[in-house]
């Protein structure tokens, strides 16, 4: 069986919040979910309690608030960081952080921050459960983002009502280019696994 690529396994637990559980097949090494924002056709949990999917981490054991604050104890710049922890008090902490990392421009830095915590999460998460991987040396280079692709004046720029829960990627909301970065990675967008069958 082919083993699982630890920095594939980072990307799809960026899917993972409070209504959206992701699995990873030891048999086929695929990743399914369901959502319960889905309808009964398209959600289908009984298909994961079969011995061969294991679930991963839930959103409490990623611990994303705490990546936060490590990383705004990274961060060299004084007023940067003091932003950044000004940021993380009180509700909507997630949201505010997101746009002061916009205004301090710490955002390539935060996602190749945020990547390697959940490499070494997705190492722990495979070591526990006796998944095979590919180990990886962790750079201290920002990770690839995902690639924007402009779409000029097409219709289906800035959708309302965008399924997909990986709200920080920047090609949220924009189908076309959407779909032009999962097509060159040879993956289905998120809205558009379960009608494919992917999972099956």
């Amino acid at each position: 069986m082919k083993k699982l690529n630890l920095n594939e396994a980072a990307e799809e637990f960026d899917v993972i919040n409070f209504e959206t559980h992701l699995f990873y097949n030891k048999k086929t090494g695929e990743f399914g979910f369901y959502g319960e924002y889905m309808d009964d056709e398209t959600a289908n949990a009984e298909e994961f309690e079969s011995e061969e999917w294991v679930a991963a981490p839930s959103q409490h054991d990623l611990r994303e608030y705490g990546i936060m604050e490590a990383f705004a104890e990274s961060v060299v710049d004084s007023r940067a960081r003091e932003l950044l922890f000004v940021s993380l008090e009180g509700e909507g902490a997630f949201r505010r952080f997101k746009d002061t990392l916009f205004r301090v421009d710490l955002r390539d830095e935060w996602f190749a921050f945020k990547h390697k915590a959940f490499v070494k999460i997705a190492r722990d998460w495979c070591d526990y459960h006796g998944i095979e991987y590919t180990d990886i040396q962790i750079k201290d280079e920002p990770a690839p983002q995902p690639e924007v692709e402009e779409s000029k004046g097409t219709p289906c720029d800035n959708v309302t009502n965008c399924p997909c829960p990986k709200t920080e990627c920047p090609n949220n909301r924009k189908c076309c280019a959407c779909v032009v970065k999962h097509k060159k990675g040879g993956k289905l967008p998120f809205c558009l696994r379960k009608n494919e069958g992917e999972n099956k």
